[in-house]
């Protein structure tokens, strides 16, 4: 019945995230999700340059690991570094188009 008034049935939200978005919009966020996870487990050793926190499921401990990461990796106290973000609007396609640092 649900999908014929464009909810997501009780049965998948058992099962998915909490959101109040209708049928067709819920799916759309499932693939763009699974499409992020995708292109990391492609290349898992490739950092990506754009991520979409919204679309994880869990983003605080997406953010602890980059930091416990970038801690190992160049040896810095865990407790000096921080999370600094920047919105953009960009999709993760547009790479080739990201400005020269």
């Amino acid at each position: 019945m649900s999908i014929f008034i464009n909810r997501v049935p009780t049965t998948w939200r058992k099962y998915s995230f909490e959101t109040t978005r209708n049928l067709g919009s819920w799916l759309d966020n499932i693939k763009q999700r699974l499409e992020q996870l995708s292109s990391w487990k492609d290349d898992p050793t490739k950092e990506p340059y754009i991520t979409f926190i919204n679309r994880l499921y869990n983003p605080q401990s997406f953010l602890t690991a980059v930091k416990q990461v970038t801690a190992r990796r160049d040896t810095i106290e865990l407790n000096k570094l921080y999370i600094q973000t920047e919105v953009q609007k960009r999709m993760y396609w547009e790479v080739n188009e990201l400005p020269k640092k």
